[in-house]
């Protein structure tokens, strides 16, 4: 098995937020790009990854993304029913009772929780931490999503504010989906250049 030498994107955080930094919006991008790959290849088998978070994708050596722990991922066809994973990225529709039982909203809870991971990198601000859980908050109270998303720096281009927005929407229906992202050009053209170069003047390392 790989070795990811650089751990996982909380470390990678941290050494940020010790040193008052922001991550550069193009080396979100860039690890947004590698996860939704990962994301968009386990959809098309019908697997459902359901705890996605920073703690859950590594970086490797020349800090390419991976994503791992898939214990509680399973097929959609034969997905156990009711809430799982971890209860800060719970999405709003899994405190709905009638919803929290449909199958298609499954792929729309991943990217929810992809969308978390990126009002994290921005924020440095760990949903884990704080004192209200954003998808219990947002399925009572959706028009919250645009005050809580005020606080993420105006450094970061409405374009890519707009689609962290989107991925946390209340109705999951209309998040985006991995492929969608995947055809963004920002996304695209941050995709082409090699993960160590990305990261060169910009990444702390962690080892």
């Amino acid at each position: 098995m790989e070795c990811y030498d650089n751990g996982d994107l909380v470390q990678f955080l941290d050494k940020y937020k010790e040193k008052k930094k922001h991550i550069k919006e193009e080396a979100i991008l860039h690890i947004l790009g590698q996860l939704c790959e990962a994301i968009a290849y386990i959809h098309k088998y019908n697997i459902v990854h359901r705890d996605i978070k920073l703690a859950n994708v590594f970086l490797s050596k020349d800090n390419n993304v991976r994503l791992g722990d898939f214990g509680l991922s399973e097929n959609i066809r034969r997905i156990r029913l009711g809430r799982v994973g971890t209860k800060a990225y719970m999405a709003p529709e899994e405190f709905d009772k009638l919803a929290e039982h449909s199958l298609e909203y499954k792929k729309a809870k991943d990217m929810w929780c992809v969308g978390c991971i990126l009002y994290e990198l921005c924020t440095g601000q760990l949903l884990v931490r704080l004192d209200f859980i954003l998808g219990k908050k947002l399925a009572d109270k959706p028009a919250f999503l645009t005050k809580f998303l005020s606080s993420i720096p105006s450094k970061y281009s409405k374009p890519f504010r707009n689609m962290i927005k989107r991925l946390l929407n209340p109705d999951p229906t209309k998040r985006l989906q991995a492929e969608e992202i995947l055809k963004k050009s920002k996304v695209r053209k941050q995709q082409k250049v090699p993960s160590y170069k990305v990261f060169k003047n910009d990444l702390i390392d962690v080892s």
